[in-house]
């Protein structure tokens, strides 16, 4: 049993807006954005296990149970939000319930048969109330609450057989097969799928008018039905000849994705703007430009505006993986091992009818290790390994690549606000438009992806060394390299299809033309299928160099080298300490993208259109240049232990991500650039990646005691102290650097810092009967 008492937790550092200098940000720049301090967090844990034989030396059984319950208090609303006297206060209860029963058959002396369940079930309830910030208390009744099963904390029920055969001294047999269901559900009592969602900065309200927010729930919710299924099974032979051990075998993995996605909460989002030059026109999403907002009338004439914002992506997904593999352990000497090895990996991903539109077949990745045992008698070890790695894509590309996704931004001007929010007086400005053609429409699967592709793929090599020095001293190093190769990704630029068409004289007549965002290889050419009349049975093969599309090889490199020290248990004392040096940059992470918390595998606007990609080589978001980490242990009298843990971890880059100072007849996508730092959208210049600094060092130190009574062995009591300095450094911030053609309010702003001292106290006991 463990138990965090909210009375051992410091209180929690307030966030306060970055200073951006500009004049319409005074009632923000530095000020309180965020209240933390009235936080509160309490966590209990409860957990038991036993085992043992039920047929001796036949049949086993395992069964452990723990249940974790964490109650938060928080502040949930802005100080500028307009909402807090309805839900700016959050109480959330956080339930986990994890089991793991296993029952072990020998059948015979050669024959084993294993069955295991596995449960992890996160509930979340939540309360939302009101938060006043001049008395900085809790106000009025709950307003809206909230049920989250397997959402964000996500857990599932797996069952699972394994059967291991000895068929002879030298061939073992082994086969595994298991499922995991994970059902996911949000329930909002007294929601109201209707009511618009407003989003509104200070510096972009109307004076004298009120944009209250009354939406409860806020952000995208998952659909009704929403539930992944996991299928896995793998078959393994070993065989051992003289001294060669060699196994080989399959393994699939079939995923199926049902309702998957997200809609937007209340149907969509009401977003409000100025522009500081009202008689200039707005460059708008998809390469359009917007009429100035001062040809609408109403508060247009002053700069102001809105965008009616909707967004659903909800659908059905499969994805399936499978591999042959064959490796050989050699036993060169008794000192020398090699290990040579190799898969065929292939991956496949379809839509909601189960038409595959993304397949890569016998995918070759080679491996190697060695280890010598230089001495022979293990005093020092030389390793080393090289290998390719792939990686296959979730089953979320269907999401947006292949459902009917609608993401559009629709432009008015208007001449009030109701009592909800939303706008009165609408002048429209523009059509629904849609970045990446996301208009709720089918999609022709065989457009959506290029033929031929690669997986997402890197190299690694690394080689090492561990010596035991003394029996008080044992020390070593590694040096590590990984490459980016190859990477996957979406393509929304339509400008190279149309430049084709034109050269080759090709009409376009389908009224839903558009790029839709065709999943590709970056970097290399690519063959793609082009729905350009209409008729998904006159498509058009287009082959795009890499020039064509405008796109560098992708790069992600990652370069590290690891020492440590290790003293043994001896003489009542262990401890070990470890550095790292590390360098990790390029132009990619891979297949997500942290600069703006962009989840969506693959899918990500890091390839959208070659304007993107203008700065981004440089430090990537994880780059951490130096890390000491320390650990240990004294046993200060034979019932009493103490020990610590030491983090020095030099601080993220820092960068900025803003909106195209003049995005011509690109798609233009809003903080998606590395355009930032000037006084307005127009003046703004390249700033790459990673050149603005580092955000602060992240210092920790824990320390432990624990008590183990010599007159009830088994029984240990333990108290731990997390962040003892109570040091809260900023962990991110806010990269976005544009709203509308302004700087943005929250710019550099801090997203989250380091958690705030604690304490736990924890009981155990451990008895063999």
């Amino acid at each position: 049993m463990t138990i965090e008492p909210d009375s051992w937790r410091a209180k929690s550092k307030d966030i306060y807006y970055a200073r951006t200098g500009a004049s319409y940000h005074a009632a923000t720049d530095g000020t309180l954005r965020l209240a933390r301090e009235q936080n509160t967090q309490e966590r209990k844990v409860y957990g038991a296990y036993v085992g043992g034989p039920i047929i001796e030396d036949k049949l086993f059984f395992f069964a452990a149970a723990e249940k974790s319950d964490t109650d938060q208090g928080l502040v949930n609303g802005f100080r500028v939000g307009t909402s807090n006297a309805a839900n700016g206060w959050r109480d959330r209860n956080t339930e986990i319930e994890r089991y793991m029963d296993k029952v072990d058959w020998n059948i015979t002396d050669d024959h084993r048969l294993e069955f295991t369940a596995i449960g992890d079930t996160p509930t979340v309830n939540i309360e939302d109330s009101g938060f006043d910030y001049a008395t900085r208390t809790r106000t009025g009744t709950v307003t809206s609450s909230q049920t989250l099963v397997n959402v964000n904390d996500n857990g599932g029920k797996t069952k699972m057989a394994k059967y291991t055969g000895n068929f002879t001294q030298d061939l073992t047999l082994t086969a595994l097969y298991g499922q995991t269901d994970s059902v996911h559900t949000n329930d909002f009592p007294g929601y109201n799928p209707t009511l618009f969602q407003v989003s509104s900065a200070p510096a972009d309200r109307v004076p004298g008018l009120t944009y209250n927010n009354p939406q409860g729930i806020t952000g995208t919710h998952l659909a009704p039905g929403s539930k992944d299924i996991v299928k896995a099974g793998r078959i393994d032979l070993e065989y051992r000849l003289g001294q060669h051990t060699i196994r080989g075998g399959i393994d699939q993995t079939k995923i199926e994705s049902l309702k998957a996605g997200d809609i937007r909460a209340g149907g969509g989002v009401w977003t409000y703007f100025r522009t500081d030059t009202p008689n200039t026109p707005l460059d708008g999403p998809a390469g359009v430009t917007i009429p100035a907002p001062a040809t609408g009338g109403g508060y247009g004439t002053q700069g102001y505006y809105v965008t009616k914002d909707l967004f659903s992506t909800v659908t059905d997904s499969f994805g399936e993986q499978s591999a042959l593999y064959l490796e050989d352990k050699y036993q060169v000497t008794k000192d020398v091992m090699l290990t040579l090895g190799v898969r065929s990996e292939s991956f496949k991903n379809q839509n909601d009818s189960k038409t595959t539109f993304l397949e890569m077949k016998n995918q070759i990745m080679p491996r190697f290790a060695a280890a010598w045992d230089v001495n022979g008698d293990s005093s020092l070890k030389v390793f080393g390994t090289a290998g390719r790695y792939s990686v296959p894509i979730p089953t979320h590309i269907s999401v947006r690549g292949a459902g009917r996704s609608t993401f559009t931004a629709q432009y008015f001007t208007y001449s009030g606000v109701d009592a909800n929010g939303a706008p009165t007086g609408l002048t429209q400005l523009s059509q629904p438009l849609s970045n990446n053609n996301e208009y709720g429409q089918d999609k022709v699967v065989a457009t959506l992806a290029a033929l031929d592709m690669k997986p997402a793929f890197q190299d690694e090599l690394t080689i090492g060394f561990e010596k035991a020095f003394s029996p008080s001293l044992n020390f070593g190093g590694k040096a590590t390299y990984r490459k980016l190769q190859s990477t996957i990704d979406d393509f929304c630029d339509v400008r190279p299809f149309e430049r084709y068409a034109a050269a080759n004289k090709i009409a376009i007549t389908n009224p839903l033309w558009g790029n839709t965002c065709q999943t590709f290889n970056p970097g290399q050419d690519n063959t793609f299928m082009v729905d350009y009349t209409g008729d998904a049975s006159q498509l058009t093969k287009v082959f795009l160099t890499a020039e064509d599309q405008g796109f560098d090889k992708p790069k992600r490199t990652y370069a590290a080298v690891d020492i440590f020290a290790e003293h043994p248990l001896r003489n009542g004392w262990y401890g070990k300490l470890m550095y790292t040096w590390s360098k990790n940059k390029g132009n990619t992470e891979g297949q997500v993208k942290s600069d703006n918390g962009q989840a969506d595998v693959a899918v990500t606007s890091t390839w959208d259109y070659p304007e993107l990609m203008i700065g981004a080589d440089g430090l990537l978001p994880n780059d951490r240049e130096h890390q000491v980490k320390a650990y240990g242990f004294y046993q200060v009298l034979p019932e009493v232990t103490v020990g610590g843990n030491v983090l020095l971890a030099s601080g993220r880059p820092r960068s900025c991500i803003g909106s195209a100072a003049a995005p011509g007849d690109s798609p233009n996508y809003p903080n998606a650039t590395f355009y930032c730092l000037g006084a307005t959208r127009a003046e703004n210049v390249i700033t790459p990646r990673g050149t603005l600094g580092r955000l602060p060092w992240d210092n920790r130190l824990d320390l432990n005691v624990a008590y183990k009574p010599v007159m009830l062995p088994g029984l240990q009591l333990r108290l731990d102290v997390f962040n003892v300095t109570n040091r809260q450094v900023v962990q991110n911030v806010t990269e976005a650097y544009n709203t509308g053609t302004r700087i943005s309010s929250l710019y550099q702003t801090p997203l989250s810092l380091t958690a705030p001292r604690s304490g736990r106290f924890s009981v155990s006991y451990d008895h063999k009967f």
